[in-house]
Order: C-alpha cells, then sequence, then structure tokens
C-alpha cells in the first residue's frame, strides 16, 4: 500500500501554491495590496474518469451514484469506488 502522510502532502500543496501565485498577476500597483483567492482541494485517494473509463470498469450502462458535488465546475464524487493494484502493492477504495 502506498502511504502519504499529512506532511507531504501540505508540502506538496504549498510548492503548487506558491507556482500558481507567482504565474498569476497580481494587477494593481504601487502601495495597493492585492489578494489572490486559489481554491484548492486536496485528496489523496480519486481518479478522473471519462464516460468510456466507467464503461470498462463497472460495465455499459452503469450510472456513477453521486456522493457529493467537488469545487470543480461539474465535477462529483461518487461513491464507486475501485482497487488500485500495482508492482507496489495496492490501493484499496479509491
Amino acid at each position: 500500500m502506498i502511504t502519504v502522510d499529512d506532511a507531504e502532502v501540505q508540502s506538496a500543496v504549498e510548492r503548487v501554491v506558491r507556482r500558481i501565485i507567482r504565474a498569476v498577476p497580481a494587477g494593481g500597483g504601487g502601495a495597493v495590496t492585492v489578494h489572490r483567492v486559489v481554491p484548492i482541494g486536496v485528496s489523496s485517494r480519486h481518479l478522473h474518469l471519462q464516460p468510456d473509463h466507467v464503461v470498462a470498469l463497472f460495465g455499459r450502462g452503469h450510472k456513477l451514484t453521486k456522493m457529493r458535488d467537488l469545487i470543480q465546475p461539474d465535477q462529483f464524487a461518487c461513491k464507486e469506488t475501485v482497487t488500485l493494484i500495482g508492482p507496489k502493492g495496492k490501493i484499496d477504495a479509491v
């Protein structure tokens, strides 16, 4: 099983946020302080599926069971899970 501790996740998120902040123009000038808000969702276990992936994993005609909406438009978490199996082990309930 692959595990990631909270410190590793926090460090990765901080690196990404720093890159985004450097890349996004702040606007304004002089002594004006501009606050930029960057919404971030962190999940250590998730997949992004296209319709053909759903068919391959769950069968033709299967409709994913929506659990909740995510921050990203038109994205949602579903109740279905899979087990990932690879050369270093497996991860259940992804």
